[in-house]
């Protein structure tokens, strides 16, 4: 009876280590890949965005994710920013946008179009975010609707990250309450019953 006892408490013990470093190993997660809180800040501010005109090298439209994909090759960049990718994608509310004004019948490859694009990229799966664009004198999307719902998109994303980030400070906090409840327990039961 005293071995099924102490077999069911070091079952315990593991469990809970377990659960305590697999809680510990998922606030780490959250915190590092979850998107920049201030975010929304940064792109609500239109002084971020830049004007460049660009041709277009690669262009895409995944309505399964309302998205459109473009590789631009960038002609004129402002000497004072750095862009490191030539990827960039209109989606979200912008995407709505952009195809109401006709993108997808009036874009292609070697195109030349004016975009209207931020140089950081924050929590935004590495590739630029759109917030106009404009083809011969035409907006499909105009840059006051565009940088806005970026901003909005991005605002709600911190609000999110504000919650996944307290959700993981009480799984955090949990975790170190578990396994140092498990420490306390293995070095109360290891321990000699003379002792």
């Amino acid at each position: 009876m005293k071995r099924n006892k102490t077999i069911f408490i070091w079952l315990c013990i593991v469990f809970g280590m377990i659960c305590g470093v697999a809680l510990l190993a998922s606030c780490l997660i959250m915190v590092l890949m979850g998107p920049d809180i201030g975010s929304g800040k940064y792109y609500d501010n239109p002084d971020n965005y830049d004007t460049i005109d660009c041709k277009i090298t690669y262009f895409v439209v995944s309505s399964e994710y309302e998205t459109y994909y473009l590789d631009l090759e960038l002609i004129t960049v402002p000497p004072h920013r750095a862009y490191v990718d030539s990827s960039f994608r209109i989606d979200g509310d912008n995407y709505a946008v952009a195809q109401k004004n006709g993108i997808e019948d009036n874009l292609k490859e070697e195109t030349e179009v004016q975009i209207k694009v931020a140089s950081k990229y924050l929590g935004d799966g590495w590739i630029y975010p759109i917030a106009g664009l404009t083809c011969n004198g035409v907006d499909y999307l105009p840059f006051e609707v565009g940088y806005k719902n970026i901003a909005k998109y991005q605002y709600e994303a911190g609000r999110k990250a504000t919650v996944a980030i307290s959700i993981s400070g009480s799984a955090l906090l949990l975790g170190l309450l578990l396994l140092g409840a498990n420490f306390i327990i293995f070095f109360k039961v290891a321990k000699p019953d003379g002792v």
